[in-house]
């Protein structure tokens, strides 16, 4: 049985949708759970395919997947 990876490390990069419209804080549904996100762009609609690119403690940053790159240092960095 494989250990459950449940750490920063594996949601960082990971992919949800939000439930809630975030703006700057609502609901999205990662790695098959609710976390309460917020962003720090334009406000992100619900239904919206998004990225997470940093955690403190149990709110998770996202953006919207198509515009999210994910540098090594767990910062964010917008597509040109």
């Amino acid at each position: 049985r494989a250990p459950v990876a449940a750490g920063s490390e594996t949601l960082v990069g990971a992919s949800g949708e939000a439930r809630q419209d975030i703006a700057p804080e609502g609901l999205v549904f990662v790695g098959g759970a609710l976390w309460t996100a917020t962003t720090s762009g334009e406000p992100i609609k619900a239904g919206t395919q998004v990225k997470v690119v940093g955690r403190t403690g149990l709110r998770l940053e996202v953006v919207p997947r198509e515009t999210a790159t994910v540098e090594p240092n767990g910062k964010a960095q917008k597509e040109k």
